[in-house]
């Protein structure tokens, strides 16, 4: 009989977890699986219980919660240098990881394709010496989002949540004087948001990287998007219109690939790393960590 971990939090998006708990464990069960179920209590809690998952004799770790959640559950096992494989069941608000890698948002669904899945080795970002993110690493304009939106106001307005704090956050735009370095190349101005990326949905749907042959989660490589601070109505409407249509050839973007990213701020920044806090020194490296995870969809 194998042995899942399935790692809950109970405050998720619309408080998903916890409706359609009997029919993940059913789903497992059924497939052969003996099932340990814990829910988080508390910050950090899912990177401790997925760190030490393999040890404890688990053959998968599974997670049902946000992007939030499976943040911490990757942590833990890229942290510890585990090798156990991960399944993802989304139940948060946007859930931007889900649906770039078209995993069902229906819990039960979810778990049935976990079971009846396939294991995929993704690549995973290194931020620093000892952070890790799945799909994004990002500051400035709509990195707030995940995390100043209040709870309650998520699980009662869900993705309006989202954008009621972004059209927020673009009354005030703020910009950050940053130099950065990538295959030698130096370039250095004020931004508004800048973003390492390998998702083709970022701060919940605000930005969309959709277009065929962009996103690649095997390739080795993160998208970089840095947006330069506007100095009139004319530069921040080719931002918007960058953004709407996903065309960003302008002048106010610098997009490009890369395998990693040297950066430098005069201060440290707040930094979001999958919708969660993450904390940053003046100088550090983000690094694509090719194809170590292991996912199970």
């Amino acid at each position: 009989m194998k042995n899942v971990l399935l790692i809950i939090n109970p405050v998720a998006g619309r408080l998903k977890a916890r409706g359609a708990l009997f029919d993940i464990v059913k789903t497992f069960c059924e497939a052969g699986y003996k099932v340990t179920t814990q829910t988080t209590q508390r910050q950090g809690h899912a990177i401790e219980l997925a760190a030490n998952a393999e040890k404890e004799g688990y053959d998968l770790v599974c997670c049902s919660g946000g992007d939030g959640t499976l943040h911490e559950v990757i942590n833990g096992v890229i942290g510890s240098g585990s090798n156990i494989a991960v399944g993802y069941i989304p139940a948060g608000t946007t859930n931007d990881f889900a649906e770039a890698l078209e995993i069902s948002k229906v819990p039960a669904h979810a778990a049935l394709n976990i079971v009846n899945g396939k294991k995929v080795k993704l690549d995973v970002g290194a931020f620093g010496d000892d952070q890790y993110f799945s799909y994004i690493a990002s500051f400035g304009a709509f990195t707030n989002i995940a995390y100043e939106a209040p709870q309650d106001l998520k699980n009662r307005l869900g993705y309006l949540a989202y954008m009621l704090e972004g059209a927020k956050d673009l009354a005030e735009i703020k910009s950050y004087k940053i130099s950065y370095t990538v295959n030698g190349q130096e370039y250095s101005g004020k931004y508004i948001f800048g973003g390492v990326s390998n998702s083709t949905s970022v701060a919940g749907g605000i930005i969309k990287l959709n277009k065929k042959g962009i996103v690649d989660f095997q390739d080795g490589k993160f998208e970089l998007m840095m947006i330069k601070k506007p100095n009139d109505l004319l530069e921040l409407g080719e931002i918007i219109n960058g953004i709407t249509f996903q065309d960003y050839r302008s002048k106010m973007f610098e997009f490009m690939q890369v395998e990693e990213v040297d950066f430098k701020t005069s201060k440290s920044l707040m930094w979001t790393l999958d919708g969660e806090r993450g904390v940053s020194n003046p100088e550090f490296k983000i690094k694509n960590l090719k194809k170590v995870l292991t996912i199970i969809k």
